[in-house]
């Protein structure tokens, strides 16, 4: 539960941010600190475990608040206004083009999230090539 916290509040904060900022945002999160596991026993299921964590509650999470927009615009259709300003924007977020578009790895190599570690420059390079190539 404390992980599920941890990237509701602090991933989830950095994805809005950027949402509010930059409707339609191309967002590709890393995970940091990958040399963090090296040193723990089961360090490498542990840090995909949390990346896998991370990966789940972010689509969770849009999703939800894809289906909270929806239910306010079904809110308002049935208090007749569904003409508002408020129901107009509404439709906005709603569309694909105001959507953050969460762009992962490749799940069958380095896991949905990638990792990566400033020390050893571990990632680094699968980074920069899954960004080119966005």
């Amino acid at each position: 539960r404390a992980l599920e916290r941890d990237i509701d509040e602090k991933v989830q904060f950095w994805v809005n941010c950027i949402q509010s900022c930059v409707p339609g945002a191309v967002i590709l999160p890393v995970a940091t600190y990958d040399d963090y596991f090296d040193t723990l026993q089961n360090g490498a299921e542990e840090a995909r475990r949390r990346c896998d964590k991370m990966f789940e509650r972010l689509i969770r999470n849009e999703k939800s608040r894809i289906n909270g927009i929806k239910e306010r615009l079904r809110k308002m259709k049935s208090d007749h206004r569904a003409n508002s300003c408020e129901a107009c924007r509404l439709r906005q977020l709603l569309s694909p083009y105001n959507r953050p578009k969460l762009v992962f790895g490749d799940a069958n190599n380095s896991g949905r999230v990638m990792r990566v570690s400033g020390k050893d420059n571990r990632g680094m390079d699968e980074v920069r090539a899954k960004i080119i190539n966005l």
